[in-house]
C-alpha cells in the first residue's frame, strides 16, 4: 500500500470521526421533529373531533369562542 493511499484513508477516518457525532445527532433531533409533529397533529384532530362531538350532542358549548364541557342534568 503506497503512503498518499495510507494518508488518505487516515484523512477519511478522522474525518468520519469527526462529523459521525454532528450526522447521528442531526438525525435524532430530524426524527424527533417529525415524531413530535405527528403527535402534535394527532392531539389536534382528536380534540377537534371530541369539541365536533360535544357540539353535536350537548356536552359543550361555545361562549364568545371558548369552549366549555357541560354537565347534563335530567330533572324528574
Amino acid at each position: 500500500m503506497s503512503s498518499s493511499k495510507l494518508f488518505g484513508i487516515i484523512i477519511i477516518a478522522f474525518v468520519g470521526i469527526l462529523l459521525a457525532p454532528w450526522v447521528i445527532d442531526i438525525l435524532i433531533i430530524g426524527v424527533t421533529t417529525i415524531f413530535m409533529g405527528i403527535i402534535y397533529l394527532w392531539n389536534k384532530l382528536t380534540y377537534t373531533g371530541k369539541i365536533k362531538k360535544g357540539l353535536k350532542n350537548g356536552t359543550i358549548v361555545e361562549i364568545d369562542g371558548k369552549y366549555y364541557t357541560v354537565e347534563i342534568v335530567k330533572e324528574n
